[in-house]
């Protein structure tokens, strides 16, 4: 077959006529650019040929010849191009001498007299053996590649979720997630918000794999920024649903249901578009699903307005949160979990925290497979109103054993992206221990992961662990965050990407929303490269 590009052919042969032959044979094919050929005449020129040329795609040698034999060429020919394909070609019949060669690592042989069919097929045979070869290996490359990106997507996407879980007298949260062997789109979060109360979502995204990883992350990133400004389930999701919807030619989009609980009134006030039903769970009562709004997923329609209902909770309730991994899951044979299961399992289950509940969930899901491979993420997140007077309430994680507020603090953790959430948790005592308003708290807790998981994801080029220090600094009216690492120079102020609204959102640059939305929530934002070390120096006024 023609060659996309021209092959290039070293011809080894102490014979002058081999090389008139050759051109004279093959002219029409040298003449088009399908070989480009070069000729020596013993090994050893071969090799010093093959050492300055890492080009060659074919080695034509003769099996006789002074100096150095095609025998031992063809020995040392993978040490200096081991990717060429070699051809034997001898005036001896001798079989012998071609099944040692062949043994040694010769793709083919041709026999002197050089038949002239054979001298055209030969050459073409071999380096469609080498194309063939070299695409797999661009393959194998490709999905080096995939499989490191996909096991950072995991990484990333099992590590920003929350582990650290709000729990007071007043209400009680937790929830999990056991990821499927591919990327999903599953994640869950949590806000609390302005005058106690909290924000508690789950969410799906349609697709699978990076895609699906990329747009939970958007997806997140932009709910995270919205809550922060509003207490309205539906215009919280009005503006995510219009900022997802642009440009949003792969048309993946995101089932979410979230809701707002007050523990002033025991309202909880909610909106899902398009998600499972939670359960609500009633003391000694038959469960119920939670009334639909009758609103659609996000990111297909930018035009759409959302509704939201509201439901009165009481102590002993709970809301069971969920995605179809749970109701979907299936044994060998094809049988699913199925809601009424579900729902039997939240009426029948005896638990005194959110915690305990969704360890029943997941207990009981695990039973019912019997070891069948899980094909979707599995979640649930489980909002438990505690019984009055209950001592079941667990003190939150990050309470702090001291009231007095400490005005600086500082935290040293490896590049890991576990360790996200043991910088968050710190960040979280340190704003709780000096008071700091809801809103303040939350757009440095958005800053702070945005940027230490830039930092852990990209700024280093090896393989080695390097330490991160975060220093946190509260002064009279503001609070500053600063970041140093040893990566290699990078300003994001200067040369990260900002918020891109035109590309389609698989296109975007990863972080850039991120690093955009940062530098809004932060009052001020500082970049200096001090010795080795990057420094990044956020500010936020209150």
């Amino acid at each position: 077959m023609p060659n996309e590009v021209e092959a290039k052919i070293l011809v080894v042969d102490d014979e002058k006529d081999t090389e008139v032959l050759l051109r004279q044979r093959l002219r029409h094919e040298i003449h088009s650019k399908q070989y480009s050929f070069s000729f020596v005449p013993d090994g050893e020129q071969a090799l010093e040929h093959l050492q300055q040329h890492d080009d060659v795609d074919i080695i034509l040698t003769d099996l006789n010849m002074p100096v150095m034999d095609g025998m031992t060429l063809l020995e040392k020919i993978p040490d200096v191009s081991p990717n060429a394909r070699t051809i034997m070609v001898s005036a001896y019949g001798n079989m012998d001498n071609f099944r040692v060669a062949m043994n040694h690592g010769a793709y083919d042989f041709l026999s002197k007299p050089i038949d002239f069919q054979d001298l055209k097929d030969t050459p073409g045979r071999a380096l469609e053996s080498l194309q063939e070869a070299r695409e797999s290996e661009r393959m194998r490359s490709k999905l080096d590649v995939i499989e490191r990106e996909l096991n950072m997507a995991q990484i990333l996407q099992k590590h920003i979720l929350p582990t650290s879980f709000p729990t007071t007298d007043e209400y009680d949260v937790h929830a999990n997630m056991v990821a499927a062997h591919s990327i999903g789109g599953d994640f869950y979060d949590l806000f609390e918000l302005d005058r106690g109360k909290i924000g508690i979502l789950i969410a799906d995204v349609s697709d699978k794999g990076v895609p699906a990883a990329m747009f939970m992350m958007a997806s997140r990133t932009l709910l995270k920024a919205c809550a922060a400004c509003s207490v309205s389930p539906s215009q919280v999701l009005g503006q995510v649903n219009f900022m997802l919807s642009q440009d949003n030619e792969a048309m993946t989009f995101v089932t979410l249901f979230y809701g707002i609980y007050d523990p002033e009134t025991l309202e909880f006030k909610y909106t899902n578009a398009g998600h499972n039903p939670p359960i609500l769970v009633l003391p000694d009562q038959e469960p119920k699903l939670l009334a639909p709004t009758g609103d659609v997923a996000l990111g297909i329609d930018e035009s759409l307005q959302f509704s939201e209902k509201t439901v009165t909770l009481e102590p002993g309730n709970a809301v069971v949160l969920y995605t179809d991994g749970v109701s979907e899951a299936e044994r060998k044979g094809g049988d699913m979990f199925g809601m009424e299961r579900f729902i039997k399992l939240a009426h029948e289950s005896s638990f005194e925290s959110a915690e305990q509940m969704t360890d029943i969930v997941f207990e009981q899901v695990a039973t019912f497979v019997e070891g069948n491979e899980q094909s979707d993420d599995i979640t649930c997140l489980v909002l438990f109103i505690p019984p009055t007077g209950s001592d079941s309430a667990v003190k939150s994680n990050s309470e702090s054993e001291s009231d007095s507020a400490d005005n600086s603090r500082t935290v040293t953790f490896p590049n890991r992206l576990e360790e996200i959430r043991t910088v968050q948790n710190a960040l979280e005592e340190f704003t709780e221990q000096n008071e700091l308003p809801t809103d303040v708290a939350y757009h440095l807790q958005f800053a702070l992961e945005e940027i230490v998981t830039n930092v852990i994801s990209y700024a280093y080029k090896d393989d080695e662990e390097h330490e991160i220090k975060v220093i946190f600094t509260k002064d009279e009216n503001s609070i500053s965050i600063e970041v140093i690492d040893d990566g290699y120079p990078f300003d994001p102020l200067e040369e990260a990407p900002g918020m891109d609204s035109e590309s389609s959102l698989e296109d975007r640059p990863i972080g850039g929303a991120g690093v955009a939305l940062t530098k809004q929530m932060m009052t001020e934002l500082k970049y200096k490269r001090e010795g080795d070390c990057n420094h990044l120096l956020m500010i936020k006024k209150f």
